[in-house]
């Protein structure tokens, strides 16, 4: 049980030293992104669309090194297979060229962006519920039980959630962007989301199996 204890101690902290590492850090990295971007379009009346996370594939399979190695001046290639795109216009363009329609997309486009964040913070409050159960050696509990079904069934809401930005992500991008040597594609099934909530449901079925045989061992004692 002493083992069990310091492994859900040592989760806990390595979860939220991940936590920071790619929220926080990530937000603060966005910050800069976005205050640089807010000075430059200042500076030159522009306007600024960005697309971040864009997931590109060369058009052409001819082998072109596109840059040199400082170390010893060799030929080297550069393959991006994701990068943040940012596209300039003059000021008020993106506004003028926005229909109803457009507005509907970005506002429902927004939507599905704060649904994903709030149910991502919902399923990381019932996470830290089950290791401080188990923390406290509440391992058999109904609770944990409907706990680990929640998170499994919220993954899989965040899987459908994340297909359907996804899509608009590709479709945004798309409308905006083409570039002359790559094409703009995606990931249009959120499949991690779905693997690990089709994971945690059977990890909850055993538990729950589990559980039942606990209480019945219990009942005969």
């Amino acid at each position: 049980m002493k083992r069990l204890k310091f492994l859900c101690s040592f989760l806990l902290i390595c979860f939220f030293v991940a936590l920071f590492q790619d929220v926080v850090m990530s937000a603060l990295q966005g910050f800069n992104l976005g205050y640089n971007l807010a000075g430059y379009e200042i500076e030159h009346a522009l306007q600024s669309e960005s697309f971040t996370s864009v997931s590109l594939e060369p058009k052409y399979n001819a082998i072109v090194p596109t840059d040199v190695n400082q170390k010893d001046g060799s030929p080297l290639l550069i393959v991006p297979q994701e990068a943040s795109l940012v596209v300039f216009r003059p000021a008020g363009d993106i506004d003028a060229e926005a229909s109803w329609g457009d507005t509907a997309l970005q506002v429902f486009h927004i939507i599905v962006s704060l649904l994903i964040c709030g149910g991502f913070v919902f399923l990381l409050v019932v996470f830290v519920k089950i290791i401080v159960s188990f923390h406290r050696s509440q391992i058999f509990d109904e609770r944990n039980i409907r706990r680990f079904r929640i998170i499994g069934i919220g993954f899989l809401v965040l899987a459908l959630l994340g297909t359907i930005y996804n899509g608009m992500e590709l479709f945004f991008v798309n409308r905006a962007i083409e570039l002359a040597d790559y094409t703009i594609s995606a990931r249009f099934i959120d499949w991690d989301d779905l693997i690990i909530g089709l994971i945690i449901l059977l990890m909850n079925e055993v538990l729950q199996i589990a559980t039942q045989m606990k209480n019945e061992h219990d009942l005969t004692i």
